[in-house]
């Protein structure tokens, strides 16, 4: 019992050493900008410059936007799938883990192939274009993880389930009552 206990702490420290090693030696590179003086000259430098801020603000609000479709996207999903169609849970899972199979590369050279000037509909004609391509590239690749914490989600806390159900069964009707309105309107 002993043994294990030690193999089980040798194995967390090697595991430390090997993602600590690397960021203390980073940090403390980027503390030597002046020779042979530690300063953050580097992380002032790098904060005001107008670039920097710019990329910045651009990831931030693209990182935003991704969680926000993906979102969108996962969460009723898996809740219709749970609920209403659990025999298609095996075809669903199996097309959420295709990005860890496929290689971002792959997926990139797909993309610009399909999404591209000569396509039907080309979204790296223009900037704006190009943004969205990215975001659901960036939601394509989160798909698995977005989709593991969503079933994880479930089993931490399953008191959510009446609460969804309320949400999704509410959705359903006020969707069902609006487009019933919508085909009277255009039988009339």
């Amino acid at each position: 019992m002993k043994q294990s206990r030690i193999g089980a702490w040798i194995a967390i420290a090697v595991g430390a050493l090997y993602f600590l090693v690397p960021l203390i030696g980073t940090f403390e590179f980027s503390l030597r900008m002046r020779r042979g003086v530690y300063s953050f000259d580097a992380y002032r430098v790098v904060l005001t410059d107008p670039r920097f801020q710019a990329t910045f603000g651009y990831s931030t609000i693209l990182a935003f936007a991704t969680i926000i479709v993906g979102v969108i996207l996962v969460v009723p999903t898996a809740y219709w799938i749970q609920l209403r169609l659990p025999r298609l849970r095996p075809i669903v899972e199996f097309i959420t883990l295709l990005p860890l199979v496929i290689p971002a590369i792959v997926l990139v050279f797909g993309y610009l192939r399909i999404y591209g000037s000569s396509s039907f509909l080309p979204l790296t004609s223009n900037e704006r274009a190009t943004d969205v391509l990215l975001m659901f590239s960036y939601v394509t690749l989160a798909l698995p993880y977005m989709a593991r914490f969503n079933v994880f989600s479930l089993l931490i806390c399953p008191s959510a389930w009446p609460l969804l159900q309320r949400v999704v069964s509410a959705f359903c009707t006020a969707s069902r009552s609006c487009c019933s309105v919508r085909a009277k309107r255009c039988i009339a």
